[in-house]
């Protein structure tokens, strides 16, 4: 936060069961594509150790950054559900304007025929769906002043 004092941290949330699963399966395949083996209680015990590791780091960083600090949390399903509404959502809090943001009824129409064909393509995950929302604000900032 010292260097973007005024940012916004945009964090999804998952379910961490089903989360937790995903990563071990994804884990596991590569593990077994680069080496040939599989041991599925290896690999949790591995993963457990490295992302519990990692929520602790997560929520300690967050708890010492200054009170003013802008966090926007996002649930998975809220995405998958309603991606556009969920834009709004987080260019209301990070103060960015629709015109800024180009997020106008064409933008959205665009992204709303996108989401729902998205199944057809291989962006159907939490990151693609987010990512979809997200460029008009990536845009935003990247815009020459």
């Amino acid at each position: 936060m010292a260097t973007f004092p005024d940012a916004t941290i945009v964090q999804c949330h998952r379910d961490a069961a089903t989360a937790f699963a995903s990563l071990c399966r994804l884990r596991g395949m590569w593990e077994e594509m680069t080496t040939g083996r599989l041991d599925p209680r290896q690999t949790a015990r591995d993963q457990l150790r490295v992302w519990g590791m990692e929520w602790d780091r997560n929520q300690a960083d967050r708890a010492a950054l200054p009170p003013h600090s802008r966090f926007i949390d996002i649930d998975y399903v809220e995405i998958k559900d309603d991606a556009i509404s969920v834009a709004e959502r987080i260019y209301a809090l990070a103060r960015i304007s629709h015109q800024a943001a180009c997020l106008n009824a064409e933008s959205c129409l665009i992204l709303r025929i996108f989401l729902r064909f998205s199944d057809a393509f291989t962006i159907t995950d939490c990151a693609g769906r987010a990512l979809a929302c997200l460029l008009p604000i990536c845009a935003h900032m990247l815009a020459p002043p």
